[in-house]
């Protein structure tokens, strides 16, 4: 690995924990973090809709705080038609922004 790429994380890591000088974000972010209570590395289910996008992000921010290691899972639901590219859409820009993330793709029986 490049020393390029070993500094990836980091600055990630400062790009977002720079989102938080924004008092509104600081603020929701601070609301978030009193009503969880975690402790060990966890995973994070995503559909791609904006509250879990939000999720995703404060999620990011508070690992990043407690120093513990979160997995973001994109599940494909298959209720759309267009879920299955919504869906790879969500895991690249989790894999940009975050660099984790698992693409679930669910079969649904269909009656």
């Amino acid at each position: 690995m490049s020393l390029k790429n070993l500094n990836v994380p980091s600055k990630t890591h400062k790009f977002l924990l720079d989102k938080l000088k924004d008092k509104r974000t600081l603020q929701i972010y601070k609301k978030f973090e009193d009503n969880l209570n975690i402790n060990k590395n966890f995973i994070v289910a995503v559909s791609g809709g904006p509250d879990s996008l939000a999720l995703s992000f404060l999620t990011k921010i508070y690992s990043i705080k407690k120093s513990l290691d979160v997995k973001y899972l994109i599940v494909d639901h298959k209720l759309r038609n267009n879920s299955t590219s919504e869906a790879k859409i969500v895991q690249k820009n989790l894999k940009t922004i975050f660099n984790k993330s698992k693409y679930f793709n669910l079969e649904r029986n269909k009656a």
